[in-house]
């Protein structure tokens, strides 16, 4: 996903000014290091805590869409949340606190308490 062809409310979200403190967005890439070929589509490094987020087009998260996720986890020393955001309506809790969900749930309801 890049800014071109992600949702409005997502980039208006990341475009927006931060309000309360610096906040740091990349993409997170193993690949050049392992020939695991991890990686993390959003990485939200915030003074506080890390946001990992996989995003996904289907309706249902695997558990092994969270696998750069809990690569990132494992190399930080930061608290950090990992989220899996995908097409579909449920949420679904990971073993390691990955929680995959619906795009409209993590823009509503998650983005926004993010600190």
């Amino acid at each position: 996903m890049n800014l071109e062809t992600a949702s409005p409310d997502l980039v208006a979200h990341l475009t927006a000014p931060c309000r309360r403190q610096t906040v740091a967005v990349f993409h997170f890439d193993l690949t050049v290091h392992s020939a695991t070929g991890v990686e993390v589509d959003l990485v939200i490094d915030t003074p506080a805590q890390i946001v990992a987020i996989e995003c996904k087009l289907a309706k249902v998260a695997r558990p092994g869409d969270g696998r750069g996720l809990r690569s990132l986890c494992e190399l930080t020393q930061k608290k950090t949340q990992s989220f899996i955001i995908n097409c579909g309506e449920t949420r679904e809790l990971f073993n390691g606190g990955t929680l995959a969900l619906g795009y409209a749930d993590f823009l509503g309801n998650v983005l926004p308490q993010i600190e």
